[in-house]
Formats: C-alpha cells, sequence, structure tokens
C-alpha cells in the first residue's frame, strides 16, 4: 500500500508538469496567433483607407487578409478552449494530488502508530514473562510500592531498607516470595511484586 501511494505520487508529479509545460507552450503559440491578428486587422484598415486605382486587386487582397484573420481568430478561439480544459484538467489533478499526499500521510502517521504498539507490546510480553533465578535476598532502596502482579494494583507501601527474598523475575519486576518479620524470614502467602529500580540484591 505504501509503495503504491509513492508511485502514484510521482505520477501526479510528472503528469502536473506536462499539463503546466503544455499550457505554457499554448500561452506561447496564443501570443504569436495574436501578434498576427493584429497585424492582419491593421493591414485590413489600411485596405479600408486607402483609395484603390484598382478595385479588383484591393478586393482580392482585402477578401485574402479578411479570411486569414477569420482563420486566426478561430484558432485563437480553440487554443483559448483548450488552455481553458487544461487548466481545468490540472486543478483537478492537483487536488487528486493533495487528497492522496495527505492520505499517505495520514498512513506513514498509522504505520509509525502500528508500529509503536508493535514494539510496545513486544517489549510488554517480554515484562510478563517469568524466569526462575536463583534465590537471593534483596532490600528496598527507598519507600516503595509492592503489586499484586507486574504493573498491577499496588497493595502495600514499604519502608527504606525492609529485606525480602526472590528466585523469580520478570523483566523489570521482581516477585516478593518471602520476607523478614522480627528477623525471621516468612514465605509470601500471595503474589507480590517489586520495580526492580526500587530494591537492590545483598
Amino acid at each position: 500500500m505504501k509503495k503504491t501511494f509513492l508511485t502514484l505520487g510521482v505520477l501526479l508529479s510528472l503528469s502536473n508538469a506536462d499539463e503546466i509545460s503544455r499550457i505554457n507552450a499554448l500561452v506561447t503559440e496564443v501570443h504569436k496567433l495574436r501578434v498576427g491578428y493584429d497585424t492582419c486587422q491593421e493591414q485590413l484598415q489600411m485596405l479600408q483607407k486607402q483609395k484603390p486605382t484598382c478595385k479588383k486587386t484591393n478586393k482580392k487582397e482585402y477578401e485574402a487578409l479578411r479570411k486569414k484573420v477569420s482563420s486566426l481568430d478561430e484558432n485563437i478561439t480553440r487554443l483559448q478552449k483548450e488552455n481553458d480544459a487544461l487548466r481545468t484538467k490540472l486543478a483537478k489533478v492537483q487536488k487528486e494530488k493533495e487528497a492522496l499526499e495527505k492520505s499517505l500521510k495520514n498512513q506513514k502517521k498509522a504505520l509509525v502508530h502500528e508500529d509503536s504498539n508493535k514494539q510496545e507490546n513486544i517489549k510488554n510480553e517480554k515484562q510478563m514473562q517469568t524466569h526462575i533465578t536463583k534465590p537471593k535476598t534483596f532490600r528496598t532502596l527507598r519507600e516503595a510500592y509492592i503489586y499484586d502482579a507486574p504493573k498491577g494494583k499496588v497493595v502495600a507501601k514499604w519502608e527504606k531498607g525492609r529485606s525480602f527474598t526472590s528466585y523469580m523475575d520478570a523483566g523489570e519486576w521482581v516477585k516478593i516470595t518471602g520476607y523478614f518479620i522480627n528477623k525471621k524470614w516468612t514465605p509470601a502467602q500471595k503474589e507480590l511484586w517489586i520495580k526492580r529500580a526500587d530494591a537492590f540484591e545483598r
């Protein structure tokens, strides 16, 4: 889908360039025709003002110029219509290009957001994967919240320096498998987790 939008964008850019070149060529052609048209008009006016010495010759010359002016006028009208049609087409293509660019921008945002979500999900999955470790003794580094699961609900708050044991972790979390009350070790009766940053190994 992303490649398709990029291809369409390139094609539209090339199409716009062709249309603009065609319009510029038409403008130049119309200008040349107008110059010829004005010249013929001046010649016609001069013939009309002249007192002809030969009516037949002047009449033929006059008719030839009149036909040339008429032909130039038709060509100018035709080219102006073609020019207007191209400008209309260019405006339509420009709108389509803008719509595709906007859609492409939204697609990119969606892809970035989707990729970010995937990375976050992968990170969360890794954090949720538990690993059995050697039994260790820890101590809280500061006042710390105790949770019922990694990223779970807070169920307690322990003071700084409290000791506990663990033989399981999950990413940035350490499971509390037991703790000390009056220097006597007591196994944890429910799920208790602490952030690894809030404790240090003794």
